[in-house]
This record gives structure tokens, C-alpha cells and sequence, in this order.
């Protein structure tokens, strides 16, 4: 069986806007029965730890995916991340993971965390594949129908900013040490 080549795509992600919101359920209805509502989308919009981010065709400004994550203190969770499934398996959805994991390097963010159903094979593969582990089962979680979810938690790799410190040099007649 011959290897097929995924075509070449340019995106963009950008913060999302109200005018996105349309795609966006359009997107989540194509994916799952269970998805939220417009109402509850523009509130991810006010809210101040949420970050909701779309990815667009740059030409045709078409929304081929998006991203909800909170940053709450030194940590993400990842809330939605989904893509259209005719741009399903070109890599937008690993372009969407290594934002996130970008923001977390750059908030120095070390931890992120994600519930997944568990019968969203797909979906935990994917997340696996980037090094998140099994933390814990949250029994009962999703309705419609219902079914445990499963948490999922990665470490960041931050990189800490360098600090110089010069200190000055004492001798031994100095206060250094001494119980003042």
C-alpha cells in the first residue's frame, strides 16, 4: 500500500473573536454529540484565565481548529483542543499542542493537565504521543452517555531565566557571618 503524502498547509493561530464563534460549533458538531454551547464559548471569551485560541487557512480565513486552556497559577489545563475533520491528520493539531506547550515554557508553566473520555482512543494516543501520563480516573464524569474520564498530566520543560548575582568579596575581619 503506497504512503500517502499529507498536503502542505500554511495556518495561523490567533486569539479567537465572537465572529469565530459560528465555526467553532460548526466544528464541535462535527465531532461530538456532546459539545457546549455558543453562550458557553463567549463566556471562555470574558473569562480572564482562559486562553481560546483559533487556527485559520491564513487565504481564506476559514477556522480549521481551535484551543481552550485555563493558566491558573503555575499550571494549564487544557479544556477543548479539536480540529475540522476534512484538516484532521495534517498536523494542525500538533501545531495547536505545541502552542500550548510553548506558553507553558514561556509562563514557565510545569505542569499541564487534561481529562480525556475514556473511550477517546484517538485522542489519548495523540496526547500520549506528546509524553502525557495517566494521573487518575474521575468516575462518572461525562454525561451523554455516561462515561469516567480519564486525567492526563505532562511536565514542561521550562527553562528558568538566568540570574546574575555578583556578591561582594568579604574578608575574615568583616561583619560576614558574624551573629550581629
Amino acid at each position: 500500500m503506497p504512503k500517502l503524502k499529507l498536503k502542505e498547509i500554511k495556518i495561523k493561530i490567533g486569539k479567537t473573536r465572537n465572529k469565530n464563534l459560528d465555526s467553532i460549533i460548526n466544528i464541535e458538531n462535527q465531532i461530538t454529540p456532546f459539545g457546549m454551547k455558543k453562550s458557553q464559548y463567549a463566556d471562555e471569551l470574558l473569562n480572564p484565565i482562559s486562553h481560546f485560541y483559533v487556527v485559520c487557512i491564513p487565504k481564506t480565513d476559514e477556522v480549521v481548529g481551535y484551543v481552550i486552556f485555563w493558566m491558573i497559577e503555575k499550571l494549564i489545563e487544557i479544556h477543548h483542543i479539536a480540529v475540522s475533520p476534512k484538516y484532521q491528520k495534517m498536523g494542525i493539531g500538533h501545531a495547536l499542542m505545541k502552542f500550548i506547550l510553548d506558553q507553558a515554557r514561556q509562563n514557565e508553566i510545569p505542569e499541564i493537565y487534561l481529562e480525556v473520555r475514556k473511550s477517546n482512543m484517538g485522542a489519548i494516543q495523540f496526547y500520549q504521543r506528546f509524553g502525557f501520563k495517566k494521573q487518575g480516573t474521575r468516575k462518572e464524569y461525562y454525561q451523554n452517555p455516561v462515561e469516567d474520564a480519564l486525567i492526563y498530566k505532562k511536565k514542561s520543560k521550562i527553562q528558568f531565566r538566568e540570574i546574575n548575582t555578583t556578591f561582594k568579596n568579604r574578608s575574615r575581619d568583616s561583619d560576614w557571618g558574624k551573629n550581629i
